[in-house]
Formats: C-alpha cells, structure tokens, sequence
C-alpha cells in the first residue's frame, strides 16, 4: 500500500522516478531527513543588480540568460536569483552532494509547471514538472534524495509561458550510516585476530639456571 502511494504520488508530480528516490515539498521535511547541510542564502533589497549570463556564490555557480537578484520587497516571499528572460532557465552546479533543496518559483501571480533536473556531470539522473509558486506571490519547496551523487540543477520555464526563479538553496551530505549486519561481523572477527596475535606477541619465556 505504502509503495503505491508512492508511486501515485510520484506521477502526480510529473516525475521521472528513481529507485532509491525521495521528494520532498516541505522545507520541514527535507531538513529532517538531511541534517547534515549547507543553506545558501540570497540577499538583497527589491530589484537587484543584473548579473548576465552567470553568477556564482557560496560554490555555487549559476548559469542562465539574463540572472537578475530580487528581494522580497519586489518579487515573491523569499530573496531569489531569477533569470529574467521569458522562458528562461537557471542552472546551477556544484560539489558532489548527496540531497538538494530550495525553494522555486515560475510565471507571475500564478504559478505554472517549471521543468527542474537534477544532474550529475552531464547526465539527468532525476527529473520532475511540479507547479509552483508564482514569482510575485509566494515560493514552493522542492527537494530530492536517494539519486546518487548530485552535481548540479537546471530550472526550466520554456514552455510554460513564465519565469524560472530560485530561492534559498540547500546542500546535503547523507548522515553515517549504520553498518550492515555483515560490516560488524568482519569488525568482530578483525578485532578477535588482532586480540588473539597480541597475546601471541606477548608471551614471555623464563627459564631458571
């Protein structure tokens, strides 16, 4: 039952599936299963500076057609880089991570669908079309785990008649892991060898004249 929830869930989004993959739409959520993160945060008061073609901050390097950094004060309800072209796009890459998330945002006082890929180097190893928030209303949540090393992003608006923007974003490294029942096994058995050629090494020989 649990898998077909799942599974509904994921063709509701307009997502192509992944295994191991999970979506998150909360920031809540998102932070509960990653802990282990980085928040990158813009700032900036209204209508900020045009940046042209790329932008980079916090190593994060952002690519797009006409990258613009908007305040609250002027678009939207979080700071945002957006690419302020008509069916525009952001790309953005990275360090190897193991989880992003950020908040999005596409078209204007309504939100329309905006096509996000998640990349490592050159292949999409995830993808999803949600509907967000419009870019001067308020931002929508995505984020995604469990797809293997993450590289980089790319918003795309192009054909949904809008804006591709991109708010706060945030890089997650998957916590240490329990061992497997079979990793303590080994542990075990290496400890016994080495406790067993101690004593081994230890031994002393006394002989009486």
């Amino acid at each position: 039952m649990k898998k077909f929830v799942l599974l509904a869930a994921v063709a509701a989004l307009g997502l192509t599936a992944t295994a191991n993959a999970a979506v998150y739409t909360t920031e809540a959520a998102f932070d509960a299963a990653n802990p282990v993160s980085t928040t990158e945060v813009f700032t900036q008061s209204g209508l900020g500076p045009n940046m042209g073609g790329s932008y980079s901050q916090g190593g994060i390097n952002f690519t797009g057609i006409n990258l613009r950094l908007v305040g609250t004060g002027f678009w939207g309800s979080v700071n945002s880089l957006l690419d302020d072209t008509f069916n525009g796009f952001i790309g953005a890459s990275f360090a190897a991570t193991d989880a992003v998330g950020f908040y999005f945002a596409s078209s204007f006082g309504n939100g329309t669908p905006i096509n996000i890929s998640f990349l490592n180097g050159a292949s999409t190893v995830f993808s999803a079309t949600p509907v967000g928030g419009g870019v001067s209303t308020s931002f929508s949540f995505f984020g995604v785990d469990g797809i293997g090393p993450i590289t980089g992003f790319k918003l795309n608006s192009a054909g949904t008649g809008g804006f591709a923007s991109v708010g706060p974003i945030t890089l997650a490294s998957a916590a240490p892991g329990v061992p497997e029942p079979a990793a303590w096994a080994m542990m075990l058995s290496g400890f016994g060898i080495a406790g067993a050629a101690m004593r081994r090494r230890a031994r002393v020989t006394v002989t009486f004249a």
